[in-house]
């Protein structure tokens, strides 16, 4: 990401991330590898939240089950890359809020992306690095030091991966935060509502009051 950064030229930065590019991120403000004027995440919970949440959480727990099963080899490769990837691409339009926002051609290039165990393990092995290979742990010895960068947090509350309560108590680790939940948004907030994704990502950038999604408002336990 800083060499990205550094090839592109981008002063300043805006660093915007969904998933495991979220991880990254996250990881990427904390530990300050580059100077980044916002830092905007969808759907995925400062590393520390997380941590605690699995920690404490039972539906938490039960709804990562996934991420153990990804540490065994080979196995998951060949079950996710049979039938040209349909599987992966299944999976996206099925827990999706909106299915209808994801077009054949949208899932066409999921399950190609997805077709071969080499292109799923290269996906897969992003789990294993944080957990069996240890990366989870050495960040945690590191600490996580407060992020300066003004950020940006947008959550489909009907994701199926991460509760809700993911989200909770971040502000102690980003000071300058803002929260913005999504009802009836699956994890793929950008795919289900680009309406109202994009009208708050650019209230953030231009410095004006991030709109609150239809059905919330101040008072729902959000910040900002």
């Amino acid at each position: 990401v800083a060499a990205l950064i550094d090839a592109a030229g981008g002063k300043p930065t805006t660093l915007i991330a969904h998933d495991w590019g979220a991880v990254i991120a996250w990881y990427f403000a904390m530990r300050a590898l580059r100077p980044l004027r916002n830092l905007i995440i969808v759907n995925v919970p400062h590393p520390a939240a997380m941590a605690r949440e699995v920690r404490v959480n039972a539906r938490q727990r039960s709804k990562s089950w996934y991420v153990l099963a990804f540490q065994l080899p080979w196995l998951p490769e060949r079950i996710l890359a049979r039938n040209g990837g349909h599987a992966v691409a299944k999976m996206i339009r099925d827990t999706a809020a909106h299915p209808s926002r994801f077009t054949a051609y949208d899932l066409a290039i999921f399950a190609a992306n997805a077709s071969t165990p080499a292109a799923v393990g290269a996906m897969l092995n992003y789990y294993r690095a944080l957990v069996a290979g240890g990366g989870a742990r050495r960040q945690a010895q590191l600490g996580f030091a407060p992020i300066a960068t003004p950020t940006l947090l947008l959550w489909g509350e009907d994701d199926m991966a991460l509760e809700k309560s993911c989200t909770y108590g971040t502000q102690a680790f980003v000071p300058s935060l803002c929260t913005r939940y999504l009802p009836g948004i699956s994890h793929w907030a950008q795919q289900d509502d680009p309406e109202t994704v994009n009208a708050m990502l650019q209230a953030f950038l231009n410095g004006q009051p991030v709109p609150h999604a239809a059905g919330t408002d101040a008072l729902s336990g959000d910040s900002g």
